[in-house]
């Protein structure tokens, strides 16, 4: 949608994930662009880079206050959650509403938001290398792909994120387990392709690459499928040719106007395999110009310089990033990190806030760390019906507070 002229430029984000909410508002703040936000999480009221905020109760009054704001000037609406996005795009809203909260250029490119079985289709019809892959519909077919495929595959859910629902089959054991397992069908079965795991933050207008920042993951957590905790970012130089192209093809392949947050595999020949394009901010989307990379800047051109159609492609604009360490997310780094700034830690904090919402980024990371530690050294000492117990009190006093933050 385009803003009128001399219109101030706004843009609106939505969504209940705070790690995406913070890593958007971090770069739309930096790129200079105002941001107004709906979401459910009750302190980014305290929040000094927002314009204006409602808070809505539940997931289905975010929808509702969603579809009001959809009349009103922004430049781009954000739905920053893989939930959000499927909740829009299988809404009953008129084609013109869904179009205008989806990050792609047309309806007929939406198929792929939140399933990963639509995604590998259209990653393979645009012409972008993507892991050898079957969709199961029922267990026969499943043990079909597997067979077909050979040890290992990755087995995924259609519908996840974060690592959830993933499975791999490497022995004849592994496929009967999940071959008995009673599945969400249907599966993506997909080829498991040996080399590093890359990932890119861009955003894409119209379809275009406005700019994009790759690194290595180098640490995850709950697990090599789970979210990155650590990243080691990659100065433009370093980067292959004809991987700015693909992911220009990605773009267009996917119809992408708006984030994306795309995964591969980088062989050690070279080949590079895409195998994941969430089509909304992640949480590292501003953490590229912490390492060096401008992202900012291109926004700046993207949304109040250049014609949309006349934006430049770009990769990463850093001839000075990477000292080769890597920078942990304040939110998932574990507790010794956090204490001794481990890893850069504390460089993702948010810029431009008070100290109010810092501190409860901080404390509320803390806590967590710590729960998480008591909880486990409970589980082992006491055993799993104590570790139950004192889950169910900390949710509780947690629900509680989350209900007193409505009120304030």
């Amino acid at each position: 949608m385009s803003v009128p002229s001399g219109a101030p430029v706004a843009v609106l984000l939505v969504g209940a994930r705070f790690d995406n909410v913070m890593a958007a508002l971090e770069l739309f703040h930096q790129a200079g662009i105002t941001v107004d936000a709906i979401s459910t999480l009750s302190r980014l009221r305290f929040s000094r880079r927002i314009r204006r905020f409602a808070l809505a109760r539940d997931s289905a009054a975010m929808l509702t206050l969603l579809r009001r704001a959809l009349g009103d000037e922004y430049a781009v609406i954000v739905a920053c959650d893989d939930d959000l996005l499927g909740a829009i795009k299988d809404s009953d809203w008129p084609d013109a509403e869904r179009l205008r909260a989806l990050p792609v250029i047309g309806l007929e490119h939406a198929g792929h938001l939140f399933s990963k079985i639509e995604l590998s289709r259209r990653l393979e019809q645009g012409g972008v290398p993507t892991p050898a892959y079957r969709v199961a519909a029922d267990a026969a077919a499943l043990s079909a792909s597997l067979s077909e495929l050979g040890a290992p595959v990755l087995v995924k859910l259609d519908r996840s994120y974060g690592g959830f629902g993933t499975r791999i089959v490497a022995s004849p054991a592994d496929m009967e387990a999940v071959a008995a397992a009673p599945l969400p069908y249907p599966v993506l079965v997909q080829k498991c392709v040996g080399g590093g795991l890359a990932s890119v933050e861009a955003f894409y207008r119209r379809g275009r690459l406005v700019f994009f920042a790759c690194s290595d993951v180098t640490d995850t957590v709950g697990g090599p499928f789970g979210l990155s905790l650590s990243r080691c970012y990659r100065p433009s130089p370093s980067l292959p040719a004809p991987f700015r192209d693909e992911l220009a093809a990605l773009g267009v392949a996917l119809g992408i106007d708006g984030f994306a947050n795309i995964s591969l595999i980088e062989t050690g020949a070279g080949e590079r395999f895409y195998f994941e394009a969430d089509v909304r901010p992640n949480a590292w989307v501003a953490a590229g110009g912490r390492a060096g990379a401008d992202p900012a800047r291109r926004m700046r051109e993207a949304f109040m310089g250049a014609a949309a159609d006349s934006v430049p492609t770009s990769d990463t604009i850093a001839a000075s990033v990477p000292d080769g360490r890597p920078v942990s997310l304040l939110t998932r780094a574990p507790l010794g990190d956090i204490l001794l700034n481990r890893n850069r830690t504390w460089s993702t904090l948010p810029s431009g806030e008070g100290l109010g919402l810092v501190m409860l980024i901080v404390a509320g990371s803390i806590m967590r760390r710590v729960a998480a530690g008591w909880g486990a050294a409970v589980r082992r000492t006491m055993g799993p019906g104590a570790y139950h117990a004192l889950q169910r009190t900390y949710l509780g006093t947690a629900r509680t507070l989350s209900r007193l933050g409505h009120r304030l």
